[in-house]
């Protein structure tokens, strides 16, 4: 049985997730002080390598400091986009930690 956990926040990314925009959302994920914050992808339109190289920064960065990030609801133009670039490996790997 999964225990709710309560020091959570929830952030809805949405558009377009590239150079020009993805600092926006670094500022709206590093404003929660919670444990483990959650991205909802499911809005995005776009992402590029740029934004995925940025957001992965940040799992690292909270991971180091005793939280997480996790990626939930992602669409499958995204999802194809992380599997090509081998992101679900990465994340895979930090569950192993």
């Amino acid at each position: 049985m999964l225990k709710p956990v309560k020091d959570q926040a929830r952030v809805f990314a949405h558009g377009e997730i590239d150079i020009s925009t993805v600092h926006h959302l670094l500022e709206l994920i590093e404003a929660c002080d919670n444990t483990l914050v959650t991205l909802d992808c499911k809005g995005i339109e776009f992402i590029d390598s740029t934004g995925i190289g940025l957001l992965l920064r940040k799992k690292m960065e909270m991971y180091e400091t005793g939280r997480d990030l996790v990626f939930v609801e992602i669409p499958k133009h995204v999802s194809d986009v992380f599997e090509e670039m081998g992101i679900f490996q990465i994340l895979e790997e930090f569950k192993g930690m």
